[in-house]
């Protein structure tokens, strides 16, 4: 690797450990809002409590709304999603988020 491009490897390494992930603290108000927005579109909030439900870790969650979203066309970037997944945990399912 030439020398020269060292401080801009560096300064990408260094802006890349400040900026939100999807694992950042969800916004649970702008989660529901999106949810309200763009879920209820296609269903009620008693899908969430059903007794059938495939929704059953928080992995799971998230691989569903993943799907959702893409079925949805709805343009959410990874942080909407991840505010989504916070309100419906917080809402409905109460997952440990270390799951």
């Amino acid at each position: 690797m030439h020398k020269k491009y060292l401080p801009a490897i560096l300064a990408i390494l260094a802006f890349s450990l400040i900026t939100p992930t999807a694992h950042a603290e969800p916004d649970i108000l702008h989660g529901k809002q999106l949810h309200e927005k763009s879920c209820q579109q296609c269903h009620d909030d008693s899908i969430y409590t059903r007794s059938d439900s495939i929704i059953y870790s928080l992995k799971a969650l998230d691989n569903r709304v993943h799907f959702c979203e893409r079925m949805a066309r709805a343009g959410w970037t990874e942080k909407d999603i991840g505010d989504v997944i916070g309100y419906l945990n917080d809402a409905f399912y109460k997952y440990d988020k270390k799951d």
